[in-house]
């Protein structure tokens, strides 16, 4: 009896330490953090804007409901303030309820706003945006609370954008924020049960392609493969040697096999102008050097230059050349400098030419860089220099940084729409009648919706492709089960941690159910329905999985049962500090070359 006794209070003392210890995921308060209390959370599902830098912490002066409010000011410099100009943002999937209409609260204050407001958008159970509406925070400094009905009608999410402007970078500016309360039909939302996603049921054996990394013939079984123009290959998580193995494999068959001539990647255009260089046969730039920048990059280096040393051997004999770029953008002006720079005066070592003297005078510094366009545009004899091409590309991607500006948060805000204007001119200038492109970047870029689904408005590169080329534009993400990938955490920027087992309602786990360790799924076998999906970029995440319609985000899914991840090579980068330090080395190397020049002039 005593021992019964003991084990009911041991059961009793566990579910109690169980309830407090992961009590967030009880109710939608702690889950979505609507009272907005970030001391006790490792993380908040409220996201900052990506466009403006602004600081979200508890002010430990004022006290609410028994906790300290959180507030949304701008960065302060010594005695300067920024002006505050940022957002918060969240995706809220709603309990499994009938009801038509909600009722959404929030309370808060404000110090020295021009503007605030709470914008609530419905979203449908295939991601797609039913309506938004706007509730206008009246700026007082007294505590209140702004009320807001909305609909819920076929609505599968909510999700809120809370934004506050300054009046002045003169003077201290604050948007203060309690609580957030949604009722449904009268009733407290934290009175529902959170929602489920149902398992998927099992793919059938005849619905899937088996894929083998020792040789590309079940690729032939992809039709997609040989019909649609422009192919994206889209990794859930970066830092893996086996997701850049499957890519390399299908950018090879892709261009042995059905005419691709251009390959693109999810890299700073003007660090790849040498590598394009380099699989043209151009001595430019060695062997040791295209190892050296290859490991900058959360992808396997030895796959990587693998790949570029084939693509140099199958140029060498092609009667057409593969061309490969980067597409994205540099999020500091200074990389552009170090890479613009680099790439013409080794071309002007070579050539030794005055106007590549005088252009490569002006990629020194971002500041001059319209006035390096300016060279370009007024000297057409720099195209017999460079090649009609790649003339037309260098003017192209020049014109595109100088447009970008200097601002790194601005710069970070467009990337999309920045791969999409390169990807799109690229494809126009080298893609002629039936010939072909392979794409290579994160899901989040090549998908069909957003970058992240807590910025559904916030539009992906994969969204503006489908707009312009439509059927001919087919995406591909590439999912892992289990095992090990490079991320960065904390100072590190390729530290190996253990992926998250998939959850039972994931789409990995679907696939972890069957017995294949590598293969193709076109996702109309799936059902159109939500499901949880990995989903890892630059940074370390404890929980990997975002919920997702597959169905609406891309064309086919590649999986790979194991992981694994790269070894670091010789001369890798691991920490922040080496990176920076590894950008000033060649910051200096540029100076002394620039000085030299000058002093050669003279």
């Amino acid at each position: 009896m005593k021992s019964n006794y003991q084990t009911c209070l041991l059961i009793l003392c566990l579910t109690l330490y169980s309830f407090c210890a992961f009590g967030q995921n009880h109710s939608f308060t702690d889950k979505y953090n609507l009272y907005f209390d970030l001391k006790n959370k490792t993380r908040t599902p409220w996201k900052g804007s990506i466009m403006y830098p602004f600081t979200m912490q508890q002010d430990s002066t004022q006290t609410i409901h028994g906790k300290n409010p959180l507030c949304l000011a701008p960065f302060k410099i010594g005695r300067i303030y920024n002006l505050l100009n940022g957002k918060i943002e969240q995706t809220l999937l709603l309990p499994e309820t009938k009801i038509d209409s909600a009722i959404v609260s929030l309370n808060c204050k404000s110090l020295n706003l021009q503007q605030a407001q709470l914008i609530i958008s419905g979203i449908d159970d295939q991601e797609r945006i039913s309506y938004s509406d706007t509730l206008a925070l009246l700026c007082t400094e007294k505590w209140s609370t702004f009320i807001k009905g909305v609909s819920v009608h076929d609505v599968k999410f909510l999700h809120f954008s809370i934004e506050a402007k300054g009046i002045s970078n003169k003077t201290k500016q604050c948007l203060y924020l309690d609580k957030l309360d949604i009722k449904l039909d009268g009733k407290d939302i934290n009175t529902f049960p959170l929602p489920t996603i149902p398992i998927i049921p099992d793919i059938k054996k005849s619905d899937i392609i088996s894929l083998s990394f020792s040789n590309d013939n079940a690729l032939t079984k992809i039709s997609a493969l040989k019909s649609k123009k422009i192919v994206a290959i889209g990794e859930t998580i970066h830092g893996s040697e086996t997701i850049t193995e499957a890519a390399a494999q299908i950018i090879k068959y892709q261009v042995e096999h059905n005419n691709c001539k251009l390959i693109l990647l999810e890299i700073p255009t003007e660090q790849t102008l040498l590598w394009n260089r380099f699989i043209q046969g151009d001595s430019l730039i060695s062997n040791e050097n295209i190892i050296q920048e290859l490991s900058r990059f959360l992808f396997s280096p030895r796959i990587m230059f693998s790949l570029l040393n084939w693509l140099k051997q199958y140029n060498a004999k092609a009667k057409e050349p593969v061309w490969l770029f980067g597409i994205d953008l540099s999020l500091s002006s200074r990389i552009s400098e170090i890479y613009f720079y680099d790439y013409i005066y080794r071309i002007k070592e070579k050539q030794q030419h005055v106007l590549l003297d005088s252009l490569c005078s002006k990629l020194y510094d971002y500041k001059s860089f319209p006035q390096a366009l300016q060279i370009l545009d007024d000297n057409k004899e720099i195209e017999k220099l460079l090649g009609e091409k790649e003339y037309q590309i260098l003017r192209h991607f020049l014109s595109l940084s100088i447009t970008a500006g200097d601002n790194p948060f601005k710069r970070s805000s467009i990337r999309d729409n920045h791969m999409f204007l390169n990807a799109s001119f690229l494809l126009d200038l080298l893609c002629s009648g039936d010939e072909k492109a392979v794409i290579y970047e994160h899901f989040f870029h090549v998908n069909y919706k957003n970058v992240d689904p807590s910025f559904p408005f916030h539009n992906s590169f994969g969204s503006y492709m489908k707009n312009k080329f439509g059927n001919s534009y087919y995406s591909i993400a590439v999912l892992a089960g289990e095992g090990n990938f490079r991320t960065s955490f904390k100072d590190s920027i390729s530290l190996k941690k253990a992926l998250q087992a998939p959850p039972k309602n994931s789409l990995e786990d679907l696939f972890m159910r069957t017995n294949e360790a590598f293969c193709f799924l076109p996702i109309t076998e799936l059902p159109p329905k939500l499901t949880y999906f990995r989903v890892m970029g630059n940074s370390y995440l404890e929980d990997q999985f975002s919920i997702l319609a597959p169905n609406n985000r891309m064309d086919a899914a590649i999986f790979v049962r194991y992981n694994k991840t790269f070894d670091i090579v010789k001369g890798y980068i691991t920490y922040k500090h080496e990176y920076n330090m590894y950008l000033l080395k060649q910051l200096q190397i540029n100076n002394e070359r620039y000085q030299k020049k000058k002093v050669f002039s003279k």
